[in-house]
């Protein structure tokens, strides 16, 4: 859970920077997203049962705008396995596109997952979206609010 956290940190933390300092009138800068490692979400963070997330193709670009924003666009698969029952896995297309605004704020539009922790006001839960959900941040890093424009499947009970 903390990697993908601090992931998404990262990318604000990256989208504010390149913003900075540019003129408003810049075009974007753009860049290959950064290579993604496979990683686990412990039982209990999320599902009850551990689920590894395997990166099947990842093939993004960030595009940085002058404004604060980052757009990320690109082919994103997955591939998730509930390790307690390796014969449940679910191969999913998750290539959004996604932004974060200068506030931190997110936007996934077509599909992605979301993955919300026990810190989160509607956590913890795996879902895969599709549609326009609007994720707004606490100072503190967790979900403050989330603005769903389209449906959502629990991927733990899909998984279980």
């Amino acid at each position: 859970m903390s990697a993908v956290r601090m992931f998404l940190a990262s990318l604000i933390v990256v989208g504010a920077l390149a913003g900075s300092s540019t003129a408003l009138a810049d075009p974007p800068v753009i860049e290959p997203a950064p290579p993604i490692d496979d990683f686990t979400l412990p039982a209990g963070d999320v599902c009850s049962f551990p689920v590894f997330f395997e990166i099947v193709s990842a093939k993004g670009i960030f595009k940085f705008f002058s404004d604060g924003r980052l757009l990320i666009t690109g082919q994103l698969k997955v591939r998730l396995t509930n390790l307690d029952s390796p014969e449940k896995a679910l191969a999913l297309n998750v290539s959004g596109p996604g932004s974060i605004d200068a506030s931190g704020n997110e936007t996934l539009l077509g599909s992605g997952i979301l993955i919300l922790g026990g810190f989160d006001a509607d956590g913890p839960a795996l879902l895969f979206t599709h549609g326009r959900f609007v994720i707004t941040r606490a100072p503190d890093g967790s979900i403050a609010n989330i603005e769903a424009h389209g449906t959502s499947t629990d991927l733990c009970a899909a998984l279980a």
